[in-house]
């Protein structure tokens, strides 16, 4: 199999769907720049599988608040089992990726109106996201290269 097929198979998987789509409302909902630092900093298993609980715990507070759907337990054991079959690397990136776009509902509702759900213009509702992400990037690497 080809690497852009193994690719395809890999973004369009229902459990990276599911939780780059779950990442995203946790991002746009609840700020949550933390776990798109802990997926993009994970380089092994471990550190994959560290991340994918801190962010499942912070979703957690969320989800109840809001009452939204969580992951569910096949998604995640399907997670899992990519990372084995695929790396870490890829599937951070697939689940970043899918968590960074917007969705089908948001692009409908933005062609129709020409906004967002929250009214704002696409450009200006990332700007915040991209200069935190940023910032939180040069600290952490800062940090790394004081030790």
């Amino acid at each position: 199999m080809s690497v852009s097929n193994r690719l395809a198979e890999l973004y369009s998987h229902p459990a990276v769907q599911e939780f780059g789509a779950t990442l995203r409302r946790s991002l746009r909902m609840n700020d949550d720049y933390a776990s798109i630092l802990d997926f993009e900093f994970a380089e092994t298993p471990e550190a994959f599988a560290e991340a994918l609980k801190r962010f499942l715990r912070r979703f957690e507070g969320l989800a109840r608040r809001k009452k939204l759907q969580r992951p569910t337990q096949k998604y995640l054991e399907e997670i899992t089992k990519l990372v084995d079959q695929y790396g870490v690397k890829l599937v951070r990136a697939a689940l970043i990726s899918h968590a960074l776009v917007r969705g089908e509902r948001e692009e409908d509702q933005t062609n129709q109106q020409g906004k967002l759900p929250s009214g704002k213009r696409p450009a200006q509702r990332h700007q915040p996201l991209r200069r935190k992400v940023q910032s939180s990037i040069r600290t952490i690497r800062e940090s790394n290269r004081r030790r």
